[in-house]
């Protein structure tokens, strides 16, 4: 299998086969997993007014906010818990497919899951929605919509993040990545060279939220999930998440959720 980057793809003879589209609301069940069972597909997902949380088989964790669309490779492994669905009609789209190249070679985008933050497509995901899910479903111009994803992502990449998100581009994967969280925003900014309240005003535009904010949000969705799938006690998530403090760890737990981290936990099984 061949294996080439989006930028590449752009100058690439290539040709795309949309095996299925596939809309999820997930309010039954909110996570999915392949390890052990590689992705026989490619796939774009699409979060509709959610956010995915990936888990890969190194461990890394990766945050999807709302508006993202999320490549996963043919032969990939992860896991995914979907969140914060804002009501009954959230969810994801995804679409599966294969890529050839002109001898009819597979092809694949690289080797690992990315996600694309707020990605300008929902009218394109939409109308490949119900493109596919008509009562007559029209090959042509699903094929020529996932076209126009395909090349929004090669000029993203031939363009990464505009200049001004680039700069803090260190930062966002740190505030992405590290369950722990321990460095100040001051020291987050300082790994990018730029001053803190540059760095917040930039975050803020990028996720919609102050870093305080998501980097909370992101520790409570992180709790959340040890207390529903973990044996862990409060104590032992409370240090896994930085906080030095279990009481205050479960004050913060219960004002985002409403609930105790134990009561979280009963409900849960």
């Amino acid at each position: 299998m061949n294996q080439i980057s989006f930028s590449e793809l752009s100058c690439y003879n290539f040709s795309a086969l949309v095996v299925n589209v596939l809309r999820q609301h997930w309010q039954s069940r909110n996570f999915f997993s392949c390890f052990g069972a590689p992705k026989k597909a490619n796939l774009l997902l699409y979060t509709d007014r959610c956010v995915a949380e990936y888990t890969l088989q190194d461990g890394t964790t990766l945050l999807a906010p709302p508006g993202s669309l999320i490549y996963t490779p043919q032969g990939s492994q992860y896991k995914v818990q979907i969140m914060d669905l804002e009501d009954d009609s959230a969810g994801t789209v995804g679409i599966n497919f294969f890529l050839m190249d002109e001898l009819g070679a597979s092809l694949t985008i690289g080797n690992t899951v990315e996600i694309f933050p707020h990605f300008p497509c929902k009218e394109q995901i939409d109308e490949i929605d119900r493109l596919s899910n008509g009562s007559v479903r029209n090959t042509v111009m699903i094929k020529a919509v996932f076209y126009q994803i395909l090349a929004a992502l090669c000029h993203s990449q031939e363009n990464p993040l505009n200049a001004k998100f680039a700069v803090i581009q260190k930062g966002i994967a740190y505030m992405e990545q590290d369950p722990r969280q321990l460095l100040s925003i001051k020291e987050v900014a300082e790994l990018c060279d730029v001053s803190e309240i540059y760095f917040r005003r930039l975050f803020k535009e990028y996720a919609g939220v102050s870093p305080i904010e998501y980097r909370m949000h992101t520790k409570i969705e992180k709790a959340k999930k040890y207390l529903q799938y973990d044996q862990m006690n409060t104590d032992e998530i409370s240090a896994l998440l930085g906080f030095t403090d279990p009481s205050y760890f479960c004050r913060q737990f219960k004002k985002h959720t409403g609930m105790t981290p134990t009561e979280y936990r009963q409900q849960s099984k």
